[in-house]
């Protein structure tokens, strides 16, 4: 599927779809990174290891859960192309809606779904005329509202994820990711052309938080509803805990 091949409306359905999709895989994310901050920002399970063959296996566990974040995150920031649809990242869903009469449909539905709203009644009962005329004066004003607002986190959408592609974060991870991770390379392609920095501990995190805020943008926009990222953060932290706070350690030396 290339981007050219579609009409307007086919790309708001397909960016619908790689949102919806985008939400799950950040949540999975969440998930890793949660574990991740107890297995290797915390000393609760490396203090229980001590000095023995055993700690080569903990490394091993502890480096190969933190290495499947990075993965997963530089996956959510795979570059878009437009000869190939197929990619489920922010770039992707960016470049399907990088059109300013496709984001007025967008906002137009946004308005429509608000001034469409049925007015509500009191045990059933119809309303009487006056009170319908101020409840549409009502859903107007909101209509208006929301369109602006709206319109301003389309263009916060695309400019902090502009920043994030040409970030040190991500262009380190993603380097890392494709010469250690995704493949065995001596150079990347990058590296051909000038010295890659090498990532720092907690790069993974910047990138997590910052992909949540640019999807929660482009959720709203595209979908008109929104996720609960606070009580998925809540859950996830709360699942890690669970686990790991009660695991302990029974090593032979």
């Amino acid at each position: 599927m290339k981007l050219n091949e579609l009409d307007h409306e086919a790309r708001i359905n397909l960016a619908s779809e790689k949102v919806r999709k985008l939400v799950d895989h950040v949540r999975h994310v969440i998930d890793l990174h949660k574990s991740n901050q107890i297995i290797s920002y915390s000393p609760k399970l490396s203090d229980q290891i001590p000095k023995s063959y055993a700690a080569h296996a903990f490394n091993l566990f502890q480096d190969g859960l933190l290495r499947y974040e990075v993965i997963r995150i530089c996956a959510v920031w795979d570059s878009a192309r437009k000869d190939d649809l197929e990619l489920e990242s922010i770039p992707t869903l960016i470049m399907l809606i990088d059109d300013e009469a496709i984001q007025t449909q967008l906002i137009k539905k946004i308005a429509s779904n608000r001034l469409n709203r049925p007015a509500p009644r009191l045990m059933g009962e119809p309303i009487d005329f006056a009170v319908a005329e101020t409840f549409k004066a009502v859903f107007a004003r909101d209509a208006a509202k929301d369109s602006a607002k709206f319109s301003r986190f389309l263009k916060s959408a695309f400019f902090h994820s502009k920043k994030i592609e040409e970030s040190e974060q991500l262009v380190a991870l993603r380097n890392f990711r494709n010469k250690h991770l995704a493949h065995s390379l001596a150079n990347t392609r990058e590296e051909l052309r000038g010295p890659i920095a090498l990532p720092h501990y907690g790069y993974e995190r910047y990138l997590l938080f910052r992909s949540i805020m640019i999807l929660d943008w482009l959720y709203l926009c595209i979908c008109d509803t929104s996720y609960d990222w606070k009580e998925s953060l809540k859950i996830a932290q709360n699942n890690a805990e669970s686990l790991w706070n009660g695991c302990a350690f029974n090593v032979f030396r």
